[in-house]
């Protein structure tokens, strides 16, 4: 009698925890429905602003013009070196060795010189993509600002640290067609 007494008081603790969990959910639910339309929380694709926007599409294209320009540059400077070597590998039959070794140095030391040129001006291309993309990230968080001050929000999380969101409160395509409207190409990117 006493065991039946005991599952009969568990079963009625666990139908009462149920429908207070089911209400309580459902409660919440009905807030979270009511509270979409000024969510205290957005998210911004920050990537897909940098890339897909006008000022992110413009530097991305003056950075694939200037390595472009820069390969082609270096690839006639490396058709140069590669006979400049031909011509010697043909006259090192020709010369005495001491004299061949001083020629093979100047070529190494010339072929070194290139690649450093190189990997230095290609370095400086990447710097300042980098110095455009952070300028350009810094006004797409200034527009994300501004919009979440329009819509009552407390918060911009970047999408990339969200697991799920609604679209609802995406607020990337608002924030890329502002700064396409703002940011005037010819003064923020730079072609030189």
């Amino acid at each position: 009698m006493v065991i039946v007494r005991l599952c009969f008081r568990q079963a009625y603790l666990l139908v009462t925890f149920s429908f207070f969990v089911f209400c309580s959910g459902s409660i919440v639910a009905q807030n979270l429905k009511n509270d979409i339309s000024s969510a205290q929380v957005l998210v911004l694709d920050l990537r897909k602003a940098l890339n897909e926007s006008k000022p992110g599409q413009s530097i991305l294209d003056n950075y694939r013009d200037k390595v472009i320009a820069l390969n082609n540059e270096f690839s006639v400077i490396e058709t140069q070196l590669i006979a400049e070597e031909q011509k010697l590998l043909d006259i090192k039959p020709t010369m005495r060795p001491g004299e061949f070794l001083k020629l093979a140095r100047a070529f190494d030391e010339k072929s070194t010189e290139t690649r450093e040129l190189y990997r230095s001006r290609k370095r400086k291309i990447d710097e300042i993509l980098s110095a455009d993309t952070d300028r350009l990230a810094l006004l797409l968080s200034q527009v994300a600002g501004a919009v979440m001050e329009e819509k009552g929000a407390m918060l911009v999380m970047m999408k990339n640290q969200v697991i799920v969101s609604s679209n609802k409160i995406d607020i990337t395509s608002i924030v890329m067609e502002r700064a396409n409207q703002i940011i005037d190409l010819d003064s923020f990117v730079k072609i030189d």
